[in-house]
């Protein structure tokens, strides 16, 4: 829990120096290299096997070159903009490839950039031209992400691989398909340079009549292949003791007994679909703690009253959240019956699906989209 928080405090307070308001997050393939050092590697290879490979990165190294000029001319434009916050400061996964040319960009420009690096084994860490101080490393993928997107005005997305987009998910992105047996959709997201989740999801009775509940893991696995082929572009999913499972509704009456607390998933569960589950166990633990520190710098003896109160001024918070993963669960058991629906109809009954957005939020917030949904329904 310490080093959770630590990669929550730590991000926040540099970014407070810093006066940085927002970011724009360059996403793309960690092996596109500049296309001179690519041509030189080709000059100098024997393998026919290794030319061959070189080639194909050959072909995809003007994204990097496009990648560097468009950090350059966003750090060059947001310099000039008025205020004493920074604003839309180029930020990145911290590794090579598109990574490094968008960080490469904006040092050109004499400009501020972020590198959100992560703890992994033999992978290279952060390229040489994040700004100093503003490279941070984390072992948690769910804190870093959590920054990625918190100050973002903008993902920008570069093609992650030769020709295809398989490393372009690096936030959650939903692809519904139908088939013959019923209605399906995927969650899918990045979680390292090369793999992602990718979590699919049916109603019940779309389960049933495709068997699935009956098929082995692997039979699943390829059913589930050829239902998002299109997506996957003939990459296969990986299963790791992969299992159909309902979703679990947990919702306790006491938070705390005898001095035990429960907070996160043990004291009330909230539907994947929200992304929310991280995020109310980390507010829990930062309730907590405040509770308990200032009970305890004046009273040794107000342990029970502290914690009486933490759920008592955290519960209704959580519960409102809780209450939206419901009702966002209720509405994929039914996603069948929406897929006729027309794709304006569709889009907004998806963002309004929790109750949390009103009409009004989201003029506030997509005023494109409302107005051609307002035309479309006149029609």
């Amino acid at each position: 829990m310490l080093r959770i928080m630590s990669e929550y405090f730590g991000p926040q307070e540099i970014f407070r120096k810093k006066y940085i308001k927002d970011t724009v997050v360059f996403f793309g393939s960690a092996r596109i290299r500049p296309r001179h050092m690519v041509a030189q590697q080709i000059e100098q290879a024997t393998d026919p096997q290794k030319v061959k490979g070189l080639e194909k990165i050959l072909k995809a190294s003007d994204y990097y070159d496009s990648a560097r000029e468009l950090a350059y001319k966003l750090t060059k434009w947001s310099k000039g903009l008025k205020g004493r916050k920074r604003r839309f400061i180029v930020a990145t996964g911290g590794g090579p490839g598109i990574m490094e040319a968008a960080n490469r960009g904006a040092a050109e420009a004499k400009g501020l950039s972020v590198g959100l690096n992560i703890e992994l084994p033999h992978e290279e860490q952060g390229n040489p031209y994040i700004s100093q101080e503003l490279e941070m490393e984390f072992h948690y993928f769910f804190m870093r992400k959590y920054w990625f997107v918190y100050l973002a005005k903008a993902l920008i997305a570069f093609p992650g691989g030769f020709g295809t987009l398989d490393e372009l998910f690096e936030t959650l992105t939903l692809t519904f398909r139908r088939n013959a047996d019923g209605v399906f959709c995927a969650h899918h997201y990045r979680y390292t340079p090369n793999m992602s989740t990718f979590l699919v999801e049916c109603d019940p009775d779309t389960f049933r009549r495709a068997g699935l509940g009956a098929m082995t893991d692997v039979a699943s696995r390829e059913y589930c292949e050829a239902v998002f082929a299109a997506e996957l572009d003939s990459h296969p999913l990986i299963s790791n003791k992969s299992e159909w499972r309902q979703f679990d509704l947990v919702r306790s009456a006491r938070w705390v007994r005898d001095r035990v607390v429960l907070i996160g998933d043990a004291v009330r569960t909230a539907q994947f679909s929200i992304g929310s589950g991280t995020r109310l166990a980390m507010e829990d633990a930062l309730a907590l703690h405040g509770a308990l520190r200032r009970a305890l710098r004046d009273d040794q003896n107000a342990l029970d009253r502290a914690l009486e109160r933490f759920e008592a001024a955290r519960r209704p918070p959580a519960e409102k959240i809780a209450e939206a993963s419901l009702r966002s669960a209720r509405w994929y058991e039914a996603m069948a019956d929406r897929m006729t629906a027309a794709p304006y109809d569709f889009a907004y009954a998806y963002m309004t699906r929790t109750g949390r957005v009103s009409d009004t939020r989201l003029r506030a917030i997509a005023p494109d989209f409302m107005r051609r949904h307002d035309i479309f329904k006149a029609d």
